[in-house]
């Protein structure tokens, strides 16, 4: 992606691009301005124009700005992927819920009861039916997702500790003591 041209730099655009990428990879092996001055001054090609710190310093802060909004753009991606996904476990564990909330009927037939195989026998059916109860696992699972999304989108209130702490002092002179 082709960086703006610093109007007050004699440098072309190229010559910047190439700056900004050797830059880049000396600040961040640790070099100090001054050295990646000297170094980039030092390079073939270089002719016609004078690098200083001040302007290598630009350099690095125009690309730390880069980094930054690359890193607060991938943040909001990842956090939009993962709602996406917490609101996917939430709608299955709501269907799931529901689906334990109505009303199931078992029917058990057997047959051949008492009697051999050979003589044809009776058949036996058996319906149960059984209320309407829910199972509260996918309570639990929907309402995991309702914390993880709060905590997600920083909804939730922060937690304040009042600590009451006496010092040694005011103790001893609240009992009488320290007089």
């Amino acid at each position: 992606m082709p960086r703006k041209l610093n109007s007050t730099s004699p440098r072309t655009g190229i010559q910047r691009e190439r700056d900004i990428k050797d830059t880049v990879r000396m600040y961040l092996k640790g070099y100090t301005l001054q050295r990646i001055v000297d170094e980039l001054q030092q390079r073939p090609g270089v002719d016609g124009y004078k690098l200083s710190v001040t302007t290598i310093r630009r350099d690095i802060d125009s690309v730390r700005d880069e980094w930054k909004k690359d890193a607060i753009i991938n943040l909001h991606e990842h956090r939009m992927r993962e709602l996406e996904r917490i609101d996917s476990v939430e709608a299955e564990a709501w269907i799931a819920w529901d689906r334990s909330c109505e009303q199931q009927v078992t029917v058990t037939v057997r047959k051949n009861v008492g009697v051999a195989e050979d003589v044809g026998g009776v058949t036996e059916e058996s319906t149960v039916t059984h209320p309407f109860s829910g199972d509260p696992r996918y309570l639990a699972i929907a309402q995991k997702c309702v914390d993880q999304r709060t905590r997600l989108l920083g909804l939730d209130a922060p937690v304040t500790v009042d600590l009451n702490v006496r010092s040694w002092y005011d103790i001893m002179v609240a009992s009488g003591e320290g007089s």
